[in-house]
């Protein structure tokens, strides 16, 4: 049975035959079968990748699967340890994962490689020691995330000369959306008389949620309805992305990029890579200084933001609103991700500059 999915740039093979050899490979592939559908198509993206990889390294190297031990785990992720008895694992950049990934990213694949050798041990297709130890997760010290101020997200857009650029950087700060949320956004979604945007939070599942149109996203979006419809010879129908594909055709004599808009398809490749550019501009700084920087400044700077003017403006619980904002599941959440957390606001607005337990 053949599987007509496309998953990143590689087609899923055929369901595991039932050969006298059964490659790591083919139960990778049904591993991903059974959960194409229940994954985002970007969270299946990686997943996939990272699958392909070891599933490659393990029929290249290895035996059948039903032969792995927890020194063959080790050595695809750490790599041989050849430095000295006193080396330790966790920091030794060897030709494993480890050579390639940061911590963050490699915590990530860990996670991924784990839930499939569960399940494989779990279907019988992979019997051996115990991987627990192997994949024990790198313990990064938590670095202090980049935020905008307000004049600076006000820079990132209304500084871009790409109409695209300036409407994907608009709809990230006045939505604080994730990538996904902002690709999947159809022209129908946005009701700019009633002042809505219809949301689909696809990590937790929310297709109900519908978001206010501020005065700021209302501006941009007129204007890029007006360009898009220049773009495309007509007014924008109901179906078409907000954010579309598009196609370079050439660079004519003046200078500049000619596109091609492709509405009826969204765009494939993430939009960190467009506000990250936007961000070396408006904050001058090399992009190597700005990794792991993108959509999720803009969301996080925003929604900092406006937990500092509701607590200016007196609201009795701004995090409820922010919290709101963002579709986090609790308050804890949404605290730690804007860098706020009530007790330590307390903390600070009673300890400094004072004396630790007052005047006598």
């Amino acid at each position: 049975m053949r599987i007509d999915k496309m998953i990143g740039k590689r087609t899923l093979a055929s369901m595991p035959t039932h050969g006298p050899r059964k490659t790591m490979q083919s139960h990778v592939d049904q591993f991903l079968y059974q959960r194409r559908s229940r994954l985002a198509p970007t969270t299946m993206q990686n997943l996939t990748s990272t699958l392909h990889r070891f599933a490659a390294w393990w029929d290249g190297t290895r035996k059948v699967p039903m032969t792995m031990r927890a020194q063959d785990v080790h050595d695809y992720v750490w790599g041989p340890h050849r430095c000295c008895p006193k080396c330790t694992d966790r920091w030794h950049y060897g030709p494993g994962l480890r050579a390639t990934y940061e911590d963050r990213t490699l915590n990530r694949a860990l996670g991924q490689l784990r839930s499939f050798l569960e399940w494989a041990f779990r279907q019988g297709f992979v019997k051996g020691e115990t991987i627990e130890a192997t994949l024990e997760r790198a313990r990064p010290r938590r670095k202090r995330r980049l935020r905008l101020a307000h004049e600076d997200l006000v820079a990132l857009y209304e500084g871009a000369e790409d109409p695209y650029h300036r409407w994907v950087c608009a709809l990230a700060v006045y939505t604080a959306g994730r990538n996904g949320e902002l690709l999947s956004l159809r022209v129908r979604d946005l009701d700019l008389d009633a002042g809505e945007l219809v949301w689909s939070r696809h990590k937790t599942g929310d297709d109900a949620d519908v978001l206010p149109v501020v005065s700021e996203l209302e501006c941009e979006a007129r204007r890029w309805l007006a360009h898009y419809e220049r773009m495309v010879g007509q007014r924008p129908l109901p179906g078409w992305f907000l954010v579309p594909r598009r196609q370079h055709v050439g660079t004519p004599t003046d200078g500049r990029k000619h596109y091609r808009y492709l509405p009826d398809e969204g765009r494939t490749r993430g939009l960190h890579v467009i506000v990250k550019q936007h961000l070396v501009r408006v904050l001058d700084r090399n992009a190597d200084q700005l990794r792991g920087e993108g959509v999720h400044t803009a969301r996080r700077s925003m929604a900092r933001l406006l937990y500092e003017r509701l607590r200016r403006d007196a609201h009795p619980d701004p995090i409820s609103v922010v919290q709101a904002l963002l579709g986090h599941a609790n308050r804890a959440m949404t605290e730690r991700y804007i860098g706020v957390e009530s007790g330590r606001v307390e903390r600070d607005r009673l300890l400094r500059g004072r004396t630790m337990l007052g005047e006598d």
